[in-house]
């Protein structure tokens, strides 16, 4: 499950909690399916996604009303694969259904489901942003264009934030309009991926961490209104094989970032090596571990949580790979 690039395919793409046990968790493989786990990681099960035609997966969403219903997008993340192909289970992953109409040959990135209304799901793509209101009976886009990275709600909020190579765009209706958020800095540091950070104790605070020009940090207080330069720097290399500047850094398919839920200046950063910060992403410091197979997952905003409970960044043990059904 945990084998990554060149190692295998089922490279983990994403994770999600469930909506109220926090135990419940599910993550979702480039080529192995989706898996769960009702004990936080200790044992891992597929879900029904073997009954799917062979297909790479891109995405997905859990509705947080109902755990039986679950969305997932067969493309792929790792060589850029696009596809129109979205398939819906009401049965947990016993059976699977087409979901698809309307939705063009894109690549589906990341997926977000509305706790007050399931029927409205928000897809991040390689062109543009895409919605559904039937619960992806019909698809229509609503922000067209744009090689999109990645998107996150900020918690407690109707915001969305989704970032592309050189460009952050917000919406404040859950999806409805976009607006871009400029900032001449953004192109300063020019690289083909960047992330969105957010935490839930101070949902005012939001980030965004770029690879490119040796790794980059931009500051918002003010729910992503407005961001400031926090951190870059021509001597050190966040994204390279080491901290040094002899080697190239990492391409956006390993790379992320994330801002612990509990404090909003504490932050993570993996691309070739692991990087924490403890001061609002001024500051970093490379923890000592090299992961390179492990790197896809370890710093997905969700994992955060996994990691906290089951290993910290000193001791690192594989806590679930000889446990797979």
């Amino acid at each position: 499950m945990l084998s990554g690039y060149l190692h295998g395919t089922g490279r983990v793409q994403h994770f999600a909690f469930h909506s109220t046990d926090s135990d419940k968790i599910y993550a979702l493989t480039r080529y192995g399916g989706i898996y769960s786990t009702s004990d936080h990681g200790d044992h891992w099960a597929t879900i029904g996604t073997d009954v799917l035609p062979p297909s790479y997966l891109s995405s997905f969403c859990v509705d947080p009303s109902n755990d039986q219903i679950i969305y997932v997008a067969a493309c792929d993340n790792l060589f850029y694969l696009t596809n129109n192909t979205m398939y819906k289970t009401l049965d947990g992953g016993h059976t699977w259904s087409l979901a698809n109409n309307g939705l063009a040959n894109v690549l589906a990135i990341d997926m977000i489901i509305d706790s007050l209304n399931t029927q409205r799901i928000i897809v991040e793509t390689n062109n543009g942003i895409w919605r559904t209101l039937d619960g992806g009976a019909n698809w229509s886009v609503v922000k067209g264009g744009g090689r999109f990275r990645h998107m996150m709600q900020v918690p407690g909020t109707r915001v969305l934030m989704a970032v592309t190579e050189t460009a952050v765009w917000r919406s404040d209706d859950f999806g409805d309009t976009w607006t871009e958020i400029y900032n001449p800095d953004f192109i300063l540091y020019i690289g083909d991926g960047m992330r969105v950070c957010v935490n839930s104790t101070q949902p005012n605070i939001v980030y965004v961490v770029g690879n490119g020009d040796h790794g980059f940090v931009f500051r918002s207080t003010d729910m992503g209104l407005t961001f400031s330069l926090v951190y870059h720097s021509t001597t050190k290399c966040l994204v390279c094989y080491d901290s040094t500047l002899a080697y190239p850094g990492q391409g956006n398919y390993n790379f992320a970032a994330c801002c612990d839920p509990t404090d909003p200046n504490h932050l993570y950063m993996a691309a070739h090596c692991i990087w924490e910060s403890n001061d609002g992403g001024v500051s970093w410091e490379q923890k000592p571990v090299l992961m390179f197979r492990f790197i896809p997952i370890i710093l997905n905003y969700s994992l955060v949580r996994i990691t906290r409970r089951n290993f910290d960044f000193e001791r690192w043990r594989n806590f679930s790979t000889e446990r797979i059904k």
